[in-house]
């Protein structure tokens, strides 16, 4: 069996398997929330690359709604109690479909990027909520134009 070259350190292993986690957010803060690592999943899931959150306080990273609700001093309260935080609100399904790049979740906004894609990964039960809905309504559901479809 082949076996895969780690780097000599422990602290870059811990390196390579952070930056090769591309389907969750990993990032540090200090006591405050001010950022002071960006992974590379932490950008394909918030669309923040590392010079533009490396010294931004995380809680640009939740909804105004939550942001009002104290939820990011809530998650380092978790985060420090713990040693791990999950943003509120966001499903590991969520995390998934955003690490196909399918749709782009970001500040409690969700945009899809592949319609198609989506299409596929729910195997036929995609659209059945819009058909009821224009079937109920007698409308159709307005769709952005600059979409893809």
């Amino acid at each position: 069996m082949d076996r895969y070259a780690f780097p000599g350190e422990d602290t870059d292993v811990h390196r390579h398997i952070v930056e090769s986690a591309l389907d969750y957010a990993i990032f540090t803060t200090d006591l405050d929330g001010t950022v002071t690592t960006w992974s590379a999943g932490a950008k394909n899931l918030f669309g923040y690359s590392p010079d533009e959150m490396i010294g931004q306080n995380s809680a640009i990273i939740f909804s105004f709604e939550d942001q009002l609700a104290g939820v990011p001093l809530k998650e380092r309260r978790v985060a420090l109690s713990e040693g791990r935080a999950r943003r509120s609100g966001v499903t590991n399904e969520l995390h998934i479909i955003e690490g196909i790049k399918a749709i782009k979740a970001t500040r409690g906004n969700v945009r899809i990027i592949d319609r198609a894609k989506l299409e596929e990964i729910a195997a036929g039960s995609y659209g059945i909520p819009e058909r009821e809905y224009e079937r109920l309504i007698g409308l159709p559901i307005r769709r952005s134009a600059n979409r893809k479809v």
